[in-house]
């Protein structure tokens, strides 16, 4: 018995090779609440900006807005960043740093050659809301042509990292004068969201939604050159008919992209009301089986303790998937179900084990009794074919040279795995253990369950690529609450899937009675320490009882309970 306990215990630590981990990485986030922009453009052509940033922000200390100098302007003066939650005026400092000191901001060009305005907020290791104001002067920002004045200029630019839920743009131009047939306005966005317009009084007002970061807006306008006194930037050409034609041009590809896109979104809410109606159909299914099916088959007698072995010829796989309630061999029971099988085909003389004198070395060995398909049931037969192809030419193997065998083929191990079970669900269905038709029942529901999570996961990514302005459909509240309604649906259907496969008697009346005595049987080996001595079973039949503890995972405790008696 002693050698019997050393083999089981080396066989069993071949599951080591299949232990996988995993790991989680968290970062900080930020997200723009609401972004208000107001500039006054000055006669000077400078322009007078002040931005009001409601922002939530996640273990961040510093924040950043960045301008590229080809944007259109000489330099950027007049900086200034306040704290509106207290009411604190940052102070400049005149160093560039990833980290800002606190209460601090500076304005001066960065490592990439871009302006840059950046302040410290201080939420290293914290989370919330904070609003903070921007001011800053761009001089320049105006260009004069022969014909009319231009300001081009990009709110935010690709290189903003912080997604915007809502901007709100008010500029003003220099003559109040200006009505709005004296001002030509057009706004630029990756995601098509926006709205722009002009009235009297040169006064351009726009608003956007739902903007990704690094998600580009841009506002262009053109209005009379009187309205600017001086620009660095000018020159003699006309430039109006070529602005209007180059605008047009954006328009009509950006119109063409719309279209395409109301397309899609018709398409995709059209896939959505299908999928949340087949979903329904699912979920129908698996209240009508929970509610009609008929009650469970139960054993004929029920056994409290059982010191027999149920089925003298029964395989470790076989009994296996008995105690799992299952009609094949579950993937995490392989390696118990490999190691019980070998102990099994040692007591029937298949193979052997030589354990050598100190006990740490144990090696398997084929005896001359080679077995076939009508003295092995297909799941042991599988397993001697594996165990002896790994043996080879030599005469024996060791327990450690039989695990290298294993992790160098995985592709074998996989094909043993199906082999294994197959041989259980075949003798099942050659032997009337299981209802066919209840299996096919609890295969149509497990398929419609995932297929189901299947579409859910398809249509989140769907809306989430659309949250990133690739479709366009940011601002449609539509998809992504019919996207919930299907994703709740898709959560109802699961539960409801467990329930109504645990109400399906795959086991017929031989497959149950059976189950309850291999239940009976483990309970009893967990628990024989506490019986009687009169009780208890020869020692040749603990080794078979070993054998089945393997297999259910138990061995050990078997092993501590003979130390015991």
């Amino acid at each position: 018995m002693k050698v019997k306990v050393k083999i089981s215990i080396i066989i069993v630590a071949i599951l080591s090779i299949f232990l996988v981990s995993k790991g989680n990485v968290e970062a900080s986030s930020l997200m723009l609440n609401n972004l208000e922009y107001s500039a006054v453009v000055n006669e000077d052509a400078s322009m007078d900006v002040t931005e009001i940033w409601d922002i939530n922000i996640s273990d961040t200390n510093t924040l950043f807005k960045s301008f590229e100098y080809g944007n259109g302007f000489t330099d950027i003066t007049n900086v200034k960043v306040t704290d509106l939650d207290s009411g604190l005026e940052f102070d400049q400092i005149y160093e560039y740093m990833y980290h800002v000191t606190d209460n601090s901001y500076y304005a001066l060009d960065n490592p990439s050659g871009d302006f840059e305005i950046a302040w410290n907020v201080g939420m290293d290791n914290s989370y919330g809301d904070r609003k903070f104001k921007i001011e800053y002067t761009v001089n320049d920002a105006v260009a004069i042509h022969n014909d009319c004045a231009e300001l081009y200029w990009q709110i935010v630019g690709n290189n903003f990292e912080i997604p915007i839920e809502k901007i709100d743009g008010k500029i003003i131009l220099p003559d109040s004068n200006l009505t709005k047939d004296d001002v030509k306005v057009w706004g630029h966005t990756d995601t098509l969201n926006g709205v722009i317009n002009s009235s009297d009084g040169g006064i351009i007002e726009f608003q956007l939604q739902n903007i990704p970061e690094e998600n580009m807006v841009e506002i262009r306008t053109t209005f009379p050159k009187d309205s600017i006194l001086y620009s660095a930037r000018m020159d003699y050409d006309d430039a109006i008919d070529d602005i209007i034609s180059e605008e047009t041009t954006w328009a009509d590809i950006a119109n063409t992209k719309r279209n395409g896109l109301k397309t899609t979104l018709y398409i995709i809410g059209g896939i959505i009301i299908l999928c949340c109606v087949y979903g329904l159909t699912r979920v129908y299914t698996c209240l009508k089986i929970i509610i009609y099916s008929n009650s469970k088959i139960k054993p004929l007698t029920d056994y409290d303790y059982f010191r027999d072995i149920p089925r003298e010829d029964a395989t470790p796989a076989q009994a296996s998937a008995l105690i799992h309630n299952s009609y094949s061999s579950t993937s995490s029971s392989f390696g118990k179900i490999f190691a019980a099988t070998m102990m099994d085909l040692n007591l029937k003389k298949y193979l052997s084990f030589i354990v050598e004198k100190d006990e740490d070395l144990v090696k398997i060995r084929l005896t001359e009794n080679v077995p076939t398909e009508y003295n092995l049931y297909k799941d042991e037969l599988a397993i001697y074919n594996f165990v002896a192809t790994a043996i080879g030419d030599k005469e024996e193997i060791t327990v450690k040279q039989l695990q290298n065998y294993i992790e160098r083929n995985a592709r074998s191990v996989e094909s043993l795995a199906s082999k294994i079970n197959r041989g259980v669900e075949e003798y099942f269905k050659e032997n009337d253990y299981i209802d066919q038709d209840e299996i096919k029942k609890r295969v149509k529901l497990s398929l419609g369950s995932i297929s189901l999570i299947a579409i859910a996961l398809f249509g989140l990514f769907t809306y989430g690529m659309a949250d990133m302005g690739i479709l366009g459909l940011t601002s449609n509240k539509l998809i992504l609450s019919s996207v919930i309604l299907y994703a709740l649906i898709t959560i109802t259907n699961s539960i409801l899937t467990i329930i109504a496969r645990k109400r399906l008697n795959i086991f017929r009346q031989k497959g149950v009675d059976e189950i309850d005595k291999w239940d009976a049987l483990k309970k009893f080996m967990k628990d024989f320490s506490m019986m009687d001595e009169k009780d208890l079973p020869s020692l040749v039949l603990w080794e078979k009882y070993l054998v089945y503890a393997t297999a259910f995972g138990m061995a050990d405790k078997v092993i501590s309970q003979l130390k015991i008696r």
